[in-house]
Protein backbone atom coordinates (compact mmCIF):
# COMPACT_ATOMS: atom_id res chain seq x y z
CA UNK A 1 0.00 0.00 0.00
CA UNK A 2 2.74 2.47 0.97
CA UNK A 3 4.58 1.82 -2.29
CA UNK A 4 1.50 2.45 -4.43
CA UNK A 5 2.71 5.04 -6.92
CA UNK A 6 -0.80 6.09 -7.88
CA UNK A 7 -1.23 8.11 -4.67
CA UNK A 8 -0.03 11.73 -4.59
CA UNK A 9 3.08 12.18 -2.49
CA UNK A 10 1.23 14.24 0.12
CA UNK A 11 -1.39 11.49 0.64
CA UNK A 12 0.07 8.87 2.95
CA UNK A 13 -1.29 7.05 5.99
CA UNK A 14 0.97 6.65 8.98
CA UNK A 15 -1.43 4.03 10.35
CA UNK A 16 -3.81 2.31 7.99
CA UNK A 17 -5.19 -0.70 9.81
CA UNK A 18 -7.88 -2.34 7.72
CA UNK A 19 -9.90 -3.28 10.80
CA UNK A 20 -13.22 -3.84 9.08
CA UNK A 21 -12.08 -5.65 5.95
CA UNK A 22 -13.54 -8.98 7.08
CA UNK A 23 -16.96 -7.34 7.55
CA UNK A 24 -17.07 -5.67 4.14
CA UNK A 25 -19.36 -8.28 2.58
CA UNK A 26 -21.81 -7.95 5.47
CA UNK A 27 -21.73 -4.15 5.31
CA UNK A 28 -22.19 -4.18 1.53
CA UNK A 29 -25.25 -6.44 1.78
CA UNK A 30 -26.76 -4.17 4.44
CA UNK A 31 -26.12 -1.08 2.30
CA UNK A 32 -27.93 -2.73 -0.62
CA UNK A 33 -30.83 -3.54 1.71
CA UNK A 34 -31.02 0.07 2.94
CA UNK A 35 -30.91 1.40 -0.61
CA UNK A 36 -33.66 -0.97 -1.74
CA UNK A 37 -35.66 -0.63 1.51
CA UNK A 38 -35.54 -4.39 1.94
CA UNK A 39 -36.00 -6.60 4.94
CA UNK A 40 -33.12 -8.97 5.78
CA UNK A 41 -32.49 -12.10 7.78
CA UNK A 42 -29.35 -11.93 9.92
CA UNK A 43 -27.28 -14.79 11.19
CA UNK A 44 -25.54 -13.52 14.32
CA UNK A 45 -23.17 -14.85 16.97
CA UNK A 46 -25.84 -14.45 19.65
CA UNK A 47 -28.73 -16.25 17.97
CA UNK A 48 -28.98 -19.78 16.61
CA UNK A 49 -31.89 -18.69 14.41
CA UNK A 50 -31.84 -16.07 11.70
CA UNK A 51 -33.17 -12.73 12.90
CA UNK A 52 -35.55 -10.58 10.80
CA UNK A 53 -34.44 -6.96 10.61
CA UNK A 54 -35.01 -3.78 8.58
CA UNK A 55 -31.69 -1.87 8.35
CA UNK A 56 -31.86 1.92 8.11
CA UNK A 57 -28.68 3.69 9.25
CA UNK A 58 -25.06 3.02 10.13
CA UNK A 59 -22.91 4.21 13.02
CA UNK A 60 -19.11 4.14 12.97
CA UNK A 61 -17.14 4.51 16.20
CA UNK A 62 -14.31 7.02 15.83
CA UNK A 63 -12.49 5.65 18.90
CA UNK A 64 -13.12 1.91 18.75
CA UNK A 65 -13.57 1.51 14.99
CA UNK A 66 -16.67 -0.58 15.59
CA UNK A 67 -19.49 -0.47 13.09
CA UNK A 68 -23.19 -0.72 13.91
CA UNK A 69 -26.40 -0.89 11.93
CA UNK A 70 -29.60 0.59 13.34
CA UNK A 71 -33.08 -0.20 12.11
CA UNK A 72 -36.32 -1.90 13.13
CA UNK A 73 -37.27 -5.26 14.54
CA UNK A 74 -40.34 -6.07 12.38
CA UNK A 75 -41.59 -8.67 14.87
CA UNK A 76 -41.55 -6.46 17.98
CA UNK A 77 -42.03 -3.27 15.94
CA UNK A 78 -39.30 -1.37 17.74
CA UNK A 79 -35.85 0.08 16.96
CA UNK A 80 -32.94 -2.30 17.22
CA UNK A 81 -29.21 -2.30 16.53
CA UNK A 82 -26.49 -4.83 15.73
CA UNK A 83 -22.72 -4.70 15.83
CA UNK A 84 -21.65 -5.53 12.32
CA UNK A 85 -18.65 -7.65 13.30
CA UNK A 86 -21.07 -9.96 15.16
CA UNK A 87 -23.17 -10.58 12.06
CA UNK A 88 -22.10 -13.72 10.24
CA UNK A 89 -24.29 -13.43 7.15
CA UNK A 90 -27.04 -11.31 5.61
CA UNK A 91 -29.86 -12.68 3.47
CA UNK A 92 -31.56 -9.79 1.65
CA UNK A 93 -35.24 -10.37 0.88
CA UNK A 94 -36.30 -10.26 -2.76
CA UNK A 95 -39.79 -9.15 -1.70
CA UNK A 96 -41.28 -5.67 -2.12
CA UNK A 97 -39.81 -2.60 -0.47
CA UNK A 98 -40.88 -1.99 3.12
CA UNK A 99 -41.71 1.36 4.69
CA UNK A 100 -40.30 2.49 8.03
CA UNK A 101 -41.09 5.36 10.37
CA UNK A 102 -37.87 7.39 10.19
CA UNK A 103 -39.31 9.94 12.60
CA UNK A 104 -39.62 7.23 15.22
CA UNK A 105 -36.07 6.15 14.48
CA UNK A 106 -34.83 9.73 14.91
CA UNK A 107 -36.62 9.91 18.26
CA UNK A 108 -34.82 6.73 19.28
CA UNK A 109 -31.47 8.17 18.20
CA UNK A 110 -32.12 11.39 20.12
CA UNK A 111 -31.74 9.44 23.38
CA UNK A 112 -28.49 7.69 22.45
CA UNK A 113 -25.31 9.11 23.94
CA UNK A 114 -23.05 6.76 22.00
CA UNK A 115 -24.68 3.55 20.82
CA UNK A 116 -26.08 1.75 23.86
CA UNK A 117 -29.77 1.80 24.66
CA UNK A 118 -29.20 0.17 28.02
CA UNK A 119 -30.39 -3.04 29.59
CA UNK A 120 -33.70 -2.97 27.69
CA UNK A 121 -32.25 -3.69 24.25
CA UNK A 122 -33.43 -7.32 24.11
CA UNK A 123 -36.40 -6.98 26.43
CA UNK A 124 -40.04 -6.89 25.40
CA UNK A 125 -40.78 -3.71 27.33
CA UNK A 126 -40.52 -0.17 25.97
CA UNK A 127 -37.23 1.68 25.70
CA UNK A 128 -37.24 4.19 28.55
CA UNK A 129 -34.74 7.09 28.66
CA UNK A 130 -33.26 8.09 32.01
CA UNK A 131 -33.16 11.72 33.12
CA UNK A 132 -29.65 12.78 34.14
CA UNK A 133 -28.51 16.12 35.58
CA UNK A 134 -25.07 17.53 36.34
CA UNK A 135 -24.42 20.90 37.98
CA UNK A 136 -20.95 22.38 37.60
CA UNK A 137 -19.20 25.41 39.03
CA UNK A 138 -18.14 27.96 36.41
CA UNK A 139 -16.62 31.27 37.45
CA UNK A 140 -17.44 34.42 35.43
CA UNK A 141 -14.05 34.42 33.69
CA UNK A 142 -14.26 30.72 32.75
CA UNK A 143 -16.25 30.97 29.57
CA UNK A 144 -14.09 28.26 28.05
CA UNK A 145 -15.82 25.72 30.32
CA UNK A 146 -19.23 26.72 28.97
CA UNK A 147 -17.95 26.57 25.41
CA UNK A 148 -16.61 23.11 26.08
CA UNK A 149 -19.93 21.95 27.54
CA UNK A 150 -21.82 23.26 24.53
CA UNK A 151 -19.33 21.76 22.09
CA UNK A 152 -19.00 18.32 23.64
CA UNK A 153 -22.54 17.52 24.77
CA UNK A 154 -24.14 15.24 22.23
CA UNK A 155 -27.68 15.66 23.53
CA UNK A 156 -29.39 17.65 26.24
CA UNK A 157 -29.59 21.26 27.38
CA UNK A 158 -27.45 23.66 29.39
CA UNK A 159 -29.03 26.28 31.66
CA UNK A 160 -27.76 28.81 34.15
CA UNK A 161 -28.54 28.20 37.83
CA UNK A 162 -26.87 31.26 39.35
CA UNK A 163 -23.80 33.46 38.85
CA UNK A 164 -21.35 30.58 39.24
CA UNK A 165 -23.32 27.40 38.46
CA UNK A 166 -24.70 25.79 35.29
CA UNK A 167 -26.85 22.69 34.96
CA UNK A 168 -26.61 20.15 32.16
CA UNK A 169 -29.73 18.00 31.68
CA UNK A 170 -30.25 15.09 29.30
CA UNK A 171 -32.52 12.09 28.74
CA UNK A 172 -30.54 9.07 27.56
CA UNK A 173 -31.13 5.33 27.49
CA UNK A 174 -27.78 4.46 29.06
CA UNK A 175 -26.27 7.09 31.41
CA UNK A 176 -23.28 4.80 32.04
CA UNK A 177 -21.95 5.75 28.60
CA UNK A 178 -21.63 9.35 29.79
CA UNK A 179 -19.40 8.59 32.76
CA UNK A 180 -16.00 8.95 31.03
CA UNK A 181 -17.06 12.44 29.89
CA UNK A 182 -18.65 13.35 33.22
CA UNK A 183 -15.45 12.41 35.07
CA UNK A 184 -13.51 15.04 33.12
CA UNK A 185 -15.40 17.68 35.14
CA UNK A 186 -14.27 16.27 38.49
CA UNK A 187 -13.47 19.19 40.80
CA UNK A 188 -16.20 21.33 39.24
CA UNK A 189 -19.18 19.04 39.81
CA UNK A 190 -21.44 20.29 42.62
CA UNK A 191 -24.41 18.05 41.90
CA UNK A 192 -25.27 14.81 40.11
CA UNK A 193 -28.66 13.14 39.90
CA UNK A 194 -30.24 10.28 38.01
CA UNK A 195 -33.42 9.29 39.83
CA UNK A 196 -34.30 6.70 37.19
CA UNK A 197 -31.02 4.83 37.66
CA UNK A 198 -29.37 5.92 40.95
CA UNK A 199 -26.71 3.21 40.81
CA UNK A 200 -25.01 5.27 38.09
CA UNK A 201 -24.33 8.03 40.63
CA UNK A 202 -23.29 5.47 43.24
CA UNK A 203 -20.78 4.05 40.78
CA UNK A 204 -19.36 7.51 40.11
CA UNK A 205 -18.92 8.18 43.83
CA UNK A 206 -17.39 4.76 44.44
CA UNK A 207 -14.87 5.30 41.65
CA UNK A 208 -14.01 8.72 43.03
CA UNK A 209 -13.46 7.39 46.56
CA UNK A 210 -11.38 4.49 45.24
CA UNK A 211 -9.20 6.94 43.34
CA UNK A 212 -8.82 9.18 46.41
CA UNK A 213 -7.84 6.19 48.52
CA UNK A 214 -5.27 5.12 45.95
CA UNK A 215 -3.60 8.55 46.09
CA UNK A 216 -4.04 9.05 49.84
CA UNK A 217 -6.54 11.92 49.55
CA UNK A 218 -8.92 12.23 52.48
CA UNK A 219 -10.75 15.58 51.99
CA UNK A 220 -13.24 14.80 49.23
Amino acid sequence: FLLDGELPRYMRFKHHSLLDTLDSDVLYALILAVRGKKKVLLETEQSAERVPFIPCRFYFGTQTGRQYVIGFDPVKNRPRKFRIDRIRSVDVSDGPAVSVDLGRLSEYESHLWNISDGRYQNADGPLIPKHFEMTVSVLPHEGFILRRLEREKKQGTLERVDETHWKFSVDVYDPVEMMPWIRTFTGRITGLSCADEPDVIDRFRTNLHDLAEQYGVTDI
